[in-house]
């Protein structure tokens, strides 16, 4: 090989070297940009992960609300409903009691009509 034939085979190396490298550093920097990117959506990921957690707690304390609530309402509701049978139980003994004295009173006054009417004759 000649010195000329030398000199341009280190010519090409050296020129292919330095496009390599240049090459290297444009994968380093957008390898860099990646991970940069990569970071940003975990970090936005993550926030919208707290405000998710966070409006899950409000839903949970919804619920129990709510359920706290319903469980009055039952309640109050088997109250009013024993209040209601309590009421009717003695509706009934009083409606009892009523037809018991109209009974007595129409039984009576059949009685005091046939006595007067057997006395009249």
């Amino acid at each position: 090989m000649t010195s000329e034939e030398m000199e341009r085979a280190i010519e090409i190396l050296l020129n292919n070297q330095a496009r390599y490298e240049l090459q290297l550093e444009q994968t380093n920097r957008q390898l860099q940009l990646h991970i940069q990117q990569t970071g940003e959506l975990f970090k936005q990921t993550n926030e919208h992960l707290g405000q998710i957690n966070e409006q899950i707690e409000q839903i949970n304390s919804q619920v129990s609300a709510l359920t706290n609530s319903v469980g009055m309402v039952a309640q109050s509701h088997r109250e009013f409903m024993q209040v209601v049978l309590q009421h009717m139980e003695s509706q009934g003994e009083i409606n009892k009691t009523m037809r018991d004295s109209v009974r007595e009173l129409s039984n009576a006054l059949k009685r005091h009509i046939t006595e007067d009417h057997g006395a009249k004759s």
